[in-house]
């Protein structure tokens, strides 16, 4: 029964966060193109991340709270610091 409730309480939230996601209006904000910018380097490095946890911390196929924390916080980590990374360069190469 517990099972039950749990997957129905994740799948009430999820839809919940897409929902409040895609009627958050960003387009015209300054933060959009690095928000969109950072979004698409972590579609791309979330599996590596993932695939890398948990060979090292459980050396199988593993899903759970724990390795979704780990690979989204990498994955954002990695994202931002790519993208203040980029955004010296630029400021560099215009001065």
């Amino acid at each position: 029964p517990n099972n039950y409730i749990l997957t129905i309480a994740n799948t009430a939230s999820t839809a919940g966060f897409f929902g409040i996601v895609l009627n958050t209006q960003l387009c015209d904000s300054p933060i959009y193109k690095t928000l969109r910018a950072m979004s698409t380097d972590m579609f791309v490095i979330h599996m590596w991340v993932w695939t890398i946890y948990y060979m090292f911390v459980y050396r199988e196929k593993t899903y759970g709270l724990d390795s979704f924390l780990v690979t989204s916080a990498v994955s954002v980590l990695y994202s931002y610091f790519k993208q203040k990374t980029m955004n010296r360069r630029k400021a560099l190469i215009k001065s």
